[in-house]
């Protein structure tokens, strides 16, 4: 008998004995004896007493396998069940996504996490978070000195609510990761701690200078999110992270006009500690978002600032601030990911390489044209000797589509872990599949984003060249661009069976009936009846995508998977058929229009339709399955229903997110989709994401 995790949750949740009739089902000692054998057969042991004889899998499931819902149930049993999972239940808190709002909503649960600060290493949470921690230590404080007869040094807190000031949190001084999310949610006014400091950029600068002083011992900080519509606004948050002499790892994501990116990019890197190892900064242009502050994010406090600001500033000299600089190089830097730094001669770019002499990946700055291609290479072989990942940018495409090609060539054979070609366009006199049997053996990560005109011989490369490949992610430039596999190419078989993560978008032809001109005598192949049949040019098809099928199915590593279909009309269609039967011309949900034939399907042995679900049975790890997999399109309201379903929670049963339902209208002829998928919902307790375009009622969030 094996005990299910359930079953062993809810025996200690009651205290009730288990089933002992086979004494496989317990655990043994090193001895090769169980400890519950010193129970009378007459008096089964108590579920407890048969746990905590077991040290060894308590601590391997408080430390490996329970999740902090479970750690929860696991605390209400008992004081001593309390004292073992509590360190392990505060030890990485996640106030992100439903549960964990609704946690840090929760007055009764943050006031126990503020007597327990001192057990958090991890945290993840939201601005609104940041704030009412700093602002609980800090009254906290000035509490401390009001009963010595000091004056407090912070007097002025105004609208600070109740609830804040009923959970006193100390610092959290053995705190090492950090992740905070700077984006305010609709309705953010409503929540119970919430403070006007939230609406102003300034004020959310000086909280985290705030938290960074309160955590010396950080090592890793990540910000997403963070919309800055004055860069006046961080310009004191280069400084606090100066003094985290600890700091390893620095990412940030920011929205800030690009005029500021350069100045924002260089400080920072001057300021950065010498023990940072990693440094990525990504960038979003605010004049590619709204005009001015969204009312919904921030409330009139930050507009009425703001407009003072713009008043009273005269030019960037007079409000950018000396910001202290670092002594010395980043020796411990590996990781630079900056694009929004601006090189504008050879030796600029030279200086920052020296700087840097450790580099693993470089991500290349925005370069002036006169610099030469052949000047980069000769810098990067010069002062990056351990370099071994290298990535483009999206703003020289150009240029960067001539230095990717010789960088690769300039690493000596198989050092190469990893390319990101964002923006790459592919050149015709070179030769792909030479340059990436360079490094077949060791490349990792392939990452080809915002990319125009790949050729599929390019791609079929990447796929049966690169053996020890574990993420490949394909993104063109716009749905009409040439980027993507033909379906002759994708058949043959794949030596990248270490993929975890594959992003591909597949063309074949477009053989539907309405558009070969034989709707008014022949029916789509998921309509015919018995005797069913295939058409020549059908039968060559799905023999092709059975090939692809089985590539896909071999990758049993494989976590996500998102495949786009583009299929490509005759040529001498007639444009009306093709608009009356093909999908909108916004290329971001065409893709939603389709479903590859046969994928989902079991099809049906009766009558001899087509499926190939049963190929995929062997992706026990999939996850994440994106793109054109619609089970509510025209084929697969009628080739899918319970069997497939059914058939995909036994065989993945670790899928979380799909995008089944791509339709706003999820019922056909009558018959609600309903039921499958809240069976499916239902079956996956951790939760269950439908994509945003499914049905709102359908969604559940936790994965």
């Amino acid at each position: 008998m094996v005990l299910d995790l359930d079953e062993l949750l809810h025996a200690l949740a009651t205290n009730s004995p288990l089933p002992t009739n086979n004494s496989s089902a317990i655990p043994r000692t090193r001895q090769g004896t169980t400890e519950s054998a010193q129970a009378t057969p007459d008096t089964p042991a108590s579920a407890c007493d048969r746990f905590f004889a077991l040290p060894e899998l308590i601590t391997y499931l408080v430390n490996n396998i329970l999740d902090p819902q479970q750690l929860s149930i696991l605390m209400q049993c008992s004081k001593l069940l309390k004292a073992i999972c509590k360190p392990r239940f505060y030890r990485d808190v996640d106030l992100t996504g439903v549960k964990g709002l609704d946690r840090a909503d929760s007055i009764p649960a943050m006031q126990a996490l503020a007597k327990n600060t001192r057990l958090v290493r991890s945290i993840k949470a939201d601005i609104i978070f940041a704030v009412h921690y700093v602002t609980s230590v800090i009254i906290g404080r000035d509490d401390a000195l009001k009963a010595q007869g000091k004056p407090a040094k912070i007097p002025n807190l105004l609208g600070v609510p109740s609830a804040v000031k009923s959970t006193r949190f100390t610092a959290m001084t053995n705190l090492t990761s950090l992740y905070l999310s700077m984006d305010v949610a609709h309705g953010y006014e409503m929540r119970p701690f919430y403070m006007p400091d939230v609406e102003s950029n300034v004020r959310r600068t000086a909280h985290l200078a705030w938290i960074y002083n309160l955590s010396p011992n950080l090592v890793d900080i990540k910000l997403e999110f963070w919309q800055v519509w004055e860069y006046q606004d961080i310009q004191d948050f280069p400084k606090s992270i100066h003094l985290l002499s600890k700091l390893k790892n620095l990412t940030l994501r920011i929205a800030l006009h690009r005029q500021h990116w350069h100045h924002f990019a260089s400080t920072m890197y001057f300021c950065a500690p010498h023990s940072l190892q990693k440094l990525r900064i990504e960038y979003v242009d605010m004049a590619d978002m709204m005009h001015g502050p969204p009312s919904h994010v921030f409330g009139p406090a930050y507009a009425d600032e703001a407009a003072e600001r713009r008043k009273s500033r005269r030019g960037n000299a007079g409000w950018k601030k000396a910001a202290p600089r670092r002594q010395g190089p980043l020796s411990e830097l590996k990781v630079l990911a900056v694009p929004g730094l601006l090189v504008d001669t050879k030796g600029e770019f030279a200086f920052y390489l020296e700087q840097s002499p450790n580099l693993e990946h470089l991500s290349i700055p925005q370069l002036d044209r006169t610099i030469k291609v052949n000047d980069v290479l000769q810098l990067v072989h010069q002062h990056c000797p351990k370099l071994n990942s290298i990535a483009g940018n999206e703003i020289q495409m150009e240029q960067v589509a001539k230095i990717m090609p010789g960088a690769i060539l300039l690493l000596p054979e198989q050092t190469l872990t990893q390319i990101d070609w964002t923006g790459f366009k592919e050149d015709p006199s070179l030769d792909y599949r030479k340059l990436l049997k360079r490094h077949s053996t060791t490349i990792q990560r392939i990452y080809m984003n915002l990319c125009r005109d790949i050729s599929s011989k390019t791609i079929q490369a990447v796929l049966t060249e690169c053996s020890g490949l574990e993420e490949f992610i394909v993104l063109a430039h716009s749905w009409n661009c040439s980027t993507k596999i033909d379906l002759e190419d994708a058949v043959k078989p794949w030596v990248c069976t270490r993929l975890t993560k594959l992003t591909l978008r597949v063309a074949f032809p477009d053989l539907r009936p309405a558009l070969i001109g034989r709707a008014a005598t022949l029916k789509p192949y998921y309509e015919r009846a018995s005797p069913f049949f295939l058409t020549w040019e059908e039968r060559e098809q799905f023999s092709q995508l059975e090939k692809l099928y089985t590539n896909i199915g071999s990758l049993t590593r494989l976590e996500e998977l998102t495949l786009w279909a583009k299929p490509i009309p005759p040529a001498n269609a007639n444009p009306q058929v093709i608009a009356d039967n093909g999908p909108p011309d916004d290329w971001w949900i065409s893709y939603r229009f389709y479903s590859f034939p046969g994928l989902l399907s079991l099809g049906d042995t009766k009558i001899g339709r087509p499926g190939y679900l049963h190929l995929l049975k062997g992706l026990k790890n999939l996850r994440v399955l994106m793109g054109s997999v619609s089970i509510d399109a025209r084929e697969t309201t009628k080739t899918v229903w319970w069997d497939e379903i059914e058939y995909m929670e036994k065989h993945w049963p670790k899928l979380m997110k799909t995008e089944f339902l791509q339709h706003h209208k999820a019922i056909v002829d009558g018959t609600s989709w309903h039921a499958p998928i809240a069976w499916l919902l239902t079956r996956r307790p951790r939760g269950f994401t439908q994509s945003m375009y499914g049905m709102p009622a359908l969604q559940r969030s936790g994965c």
